[in-house]
C-alpha cells in the first residue's frame, strides 16, 4: 500500500458513515428472522399434511378405542396436537414481531423495548393489541383465537385427547390453523414476499 491509497480508504469509510451508515446489523437480524420464519413455514406445511391426514382419519373412520388399537387411535390425535401446538407458538412469535414493528413507534424501537414486550405480554395481549390497532381484522382474530383454543384443549384436557370427535370438523379446524398462520406470515413479511 502506498501513502496516497490510505486517505482514499479512510475517505471511503468516512463517506460511508456520512451517508447514514446503513444499519447492516438490523438488516441481518431482519433477514435471519425471515429465514427462520421461512424454515418454520416448511415445517408447518409438513405438520399440516400429517395433521390433515389424522383429521381425515378421525372424520371418516369415527375412531373408537380398544386395547388392540390404542396406538392407531392415538396417532391422529398426536399429529393434530403437534400441529396445533406448533402453529400456536409460531403465531405468538409472529404477533410479537407485528406488535413491535406495527404498534410500537419507530423512535422507541429498541432491544430493551422488544425484550419488555416479550417478557410482559402474552398471546392474547398481542392478539388484542393487533386487533385494537387495526393490524388484524375481526376474521383473522377469530381464526387465531379458535386455533389457540383447540391447542389448549388438546394440550391441557385429557378428555379432549381421548375423544377427538368432540372437535367439530377436524379438517376444517386444521385448515383454519394453517390459514391463520399463513396470514400472519404475510403480514409480517409482505415486504419480502
Amino acid at each position: 500500500m502506498t501513502d496516497d491509497q490510505s486517505p482514499e480508504i479512510g475517505s471511503l469509510s468516512t463517506d460511508f458513515e456520512k451517508i447514514g451508515a446503513f444499519d447492516w446489523q438490523e438488516l441481518l437480524v431482519e433477514l435471519s428472522q425471515f429465514i427462520a420464519i421461512y424454515a418454520e413455514s416448511g415445517e408447518i406445511d409438513h405438520l399440516y399434511e400429517r395433521a390433515m391426514s389424522g383429521a381425515e382419519q378421525i372424520e371418516s373412520e369415527g375412531l373408537s378405542v380398544t386395547g388392540e388399537n390404542i396406538m392407531e387411535y392415538l396417532e391422529p390425535i398426536r399429529e393434530m396436537t403437534l400441529f396445533f401446538s406448533f402453529v400456536s407458538q409460531v403465531s405468538e412469535d409472529l404477533m410479537a414481531h407485528l406488535v413491535y414493528n406495527e404498534v410500537v413507534a419507530d423512535e422507541v424501537q429498541t432491544d430493551a423495548v422488544a425484550e419488555t414486550i416479550e417478557e410482559r405480554l402474552g398471546f392474547y395481549d398481542y392478539l388484542d393489541l393487533l386487533h385494537a390497532t387495526g393490524v388484524i381484522d375481526d376474521g383473522l382474530k377469530s381464526e387465531i383465537t379458535q386455533t389457540r383454543e383447540i391447542r389448549n384443549r388438546l394440550v391441557h384436557d385429557t378428555t379432549e385427547r381421548m375423544t377427538p370427535k368432540s372437535m367439530d370438523a377436524p379438517t376444517t379446524q386444521v385448515d383454519r390453523g394453517y390459514r391463520s398462520t399463513q396470514k400472519l406470515m404475510e403480514l409480517c413479511f409482505d415486504e419480502y414476499l
